[in-house]
This record gives C-alpha cells, sequence and structure tokens, in this order.
C-alpha cells in the first residue's frame, strides 16, 4: 500500500509519498532519497507485553538504562531497567517522584534527568532522578494540555518530547496561537530554556504520533 509522511526541515514541510512492502504479518516502510532523511524503516520487533495499551519507554542514550512508565495520566513511578532484554523481567528500581507527576506518553530521559509534562499544565519540568527533585521548569504558552491538541489518539499527549542526535531536546506540542497546528520549541537541555520556536500548518490532533530525527520531524 501507499500512504503520505509529512517531513518538516528547518521551516521547510513536505509532503513524502511512502509504500509499504507486505509479506505475511511482517511489513516495511520505505521513503526519503535526500541526504539525512530516513530511508527504511523494518519490521517491529516485541522486546516485551503485558504493560497496557498506553504507556512509555525510553533508553538513556548515556548508560543504556532503559525507563518505563506504565500509564499517561498523573504518573509518578518509574521503572529503570538495565537493557531493553531485561524489560520482560522484574526492574532494578522503581522510583517513586512523589509529588512530581507526569501527564502524557512523551518523556525523555538524558544522563540521569527526566523530562516530562507537568501534569495538568502547559510546563515542561527537569527531574534529578537521584534526589526526586524538579531543577528546572519551563512554560510553553501556547501549547495545549490534557487532550486539547493531544495526538489523535488522545492520552494526555498534547506535549511530546523528543530526544535527538545524543543531547538536543525538543518540545513538540499543539499552538493555540496557531489554531491547534504542530509547534516545535528547541531547549536548552543544560539551561532549560527555550532556544527557538517554530509554527507548522499541520493540524496536531489529525496526526497519530510524530517524532524527530537528525533535526527532521516526522509526521505520521
Amino acid at each position: 500500500g501507499t500512504g503520505l509522511l509529512y517531513v518538516w526541515d528547518n521551516g521547510l514541510l513536505q509532503k513524502v509519498p511512502i509504500r509499504f512492502n507486505s509479506s505475511g504479518k511482517a511489513s516495511t516502510l520505505q521513503f526519503g532519497e535526500h541526504k539525512g532523511e530516513i530511508s527504511y524503516v523494518g519490521n517491529a520487533i516485541d522486546v516485551a507485553s503485558g504493560y497496557g495499551k498506553i504507556g512509555w519507554w525510553f533508553k538513556d542514550p548515556i548508560d543504556s538504562t532503559v525507563w518505563l512508565v506504565r500509564s499517561y495520566k498523573r504518573n509518578t513511578v518509574i521503572e529503570k531497567y538495565s537493557n531493553e532484554a531485561s524489560l520482560s523481567g522484574s526492574p532494578i528500581e522503581k522510583i517513586d517522584l512523589g509529588g512530581e507527576v507526569c501527564d502524557g506518553t512523551g518523556h525523555a530521559i538524558y544522563s540521569g534527568y527526566f523530562y516530562c509534562n507537568l501534569a495538568n499544565t502547559n510546563h515542561v519540568v527537569k527531574v534529578k532522578i537521584s534526589s526526586r527533585t524538579i531543577v528546572g521548569s519551563v512554560g510553553l504558552i501556547d501549547a495545549g494540555y490534557r487532550n486539547t491538541y493531544s495526538y489523535g489518539w488522545g492520552g494526555y499527549s498534547d506535549i511530546d518530547l523528543a530526544l535527538d542526535n545524543g543531547n538536543q531536546l525538543y518540545a513538540i506540542y499543539g499552538s493555540k496561537q496557531n489554531d491547534g497546528n504542530f509547534a516545535i520549541a528547541l531547549l536548552d537541555i543544560d539551561t532549560f530554556v527555550i532556544v527557538k520556536t517554530w509554527q507548522l500548518n499541520v493540524k496536531k490532533q489529525g496526526s497519530g504520533n510524530a517524532f524527530m530525527a537528525n533535526r527532521m520531524l516526522y509526521i505520521l
């Protein structure tokens, strides 16, 4: 079959045709002919199951530990695993962040810090995992929250954090000032301030998901 993928590259939005090659239950996705674009997505790999329909897991690029959150609303507990393979077993540690609760499934982990959308707000917070304390907070003034401008499936996915090229942290969200269309904010991962923002002309609620790769946004 065929479809359409939106690809945003520093202000330029392209509609890229994609094609699915199916063989039995497995399928692959191919697109992109330019340097820096994703050119191939292979078959999905079942890493673990039994964690519910809506949740989040992420690999810390610094030490390759894997982290898991089992729900999408008012999350307080994050689970630590040694690697992807260990997701099918018990966590090394369960860490209760206490009052620092998060919404959605668009969190990020980097070098001992947990980044998330603070519950019932349009703020992104930086939590030091070892001390369970917020060490940074930034407001996305025109961002929706609590399913105002979520992805089409809901899940409080209004603010979606993406870690790109190691330590480039982006917030992907729906903009109130732009009628719910996609917006992107680049955050300084150390000082935790907004470096730059961009506005797109694609409705966020009309999409299923989005991700950053090599400073390019892909909208599904």
